[in-house]
């Protein structure tokens, strides 16, 4: 078993190189996560999904849970196909910053069992979106600023008893 997983629902966008590219060896230091593209099999581009994944040996799955649901199927499939100690998602349309992973273990040794590392995630320029995304941000430790959530601020033990499973209902 690795440490993390970094589960990523996709529908082929042209964000998804970029977003592959920021988890390389040579941005990341450290001992290599297991990376799961999950492609949504709705969409007309998992060619270019599965092209991205191999040219950085991550690895790729295709799901059809009959609808897209902004790639929450895509995200179950992967975390129940997930073999690391610890889950994340990340959009294919975002990246880590260099030594991302670094602090990710951190966070995770110093949190200690039973608790949920938590991110700040930056402001930044939307290239679907052609704005500044604003996420949930922590300012201080335990202090938060009012804005949208986004799970990958999570990390999340890799327990299937304790979490729960995605419903279109």
């Amino acid at each position: 078993m690795t440490d993390l997983t970094i589960v990523i629902p996709t529908q082929g966008r042209s964000t998804l190189p970029r977003c592959l590219a920021s988890m390389a060896a040579d941005v990341q230091p450290g001992p290599r996560p297991e990376i799961l593209v999950v492609a949504d099999t709705h969409s007309p581009l998992n060619g270019d999904a599965y092209r991205a994944a191999y040219q950085y040996g991550y690895g790729y799955l295709e799901h059809d849970a009959g609808t897209h649901n902004w790639g929450y199927p895509q995200l179950q499939y992967g975390y129940e196909r997930a073999q690391g100690d610890y889950i994340l998602n990340i959009g294919d349309d975002d990246v880590y910053t260099p030594g991302a992973f670094e602090t990710i273990r951190a966070a995770i040794a110093e949190a200690g069992p039973g608790r949920l590392p938590f991110f700040r995630a930056e402001l930044h320029p939307s290239p679907t979106r052609g704005h500044v995304v604003p996420t949930l941000c922590w300012i201080t430790r335990g202090r938060f600023e009012r804005s949208w959530v986004t799970g990958q601020n999570f990390v999340c033990p890799n327990d299937p008893s304790v979490m729960a499973p995605w419903r279109d209902d």
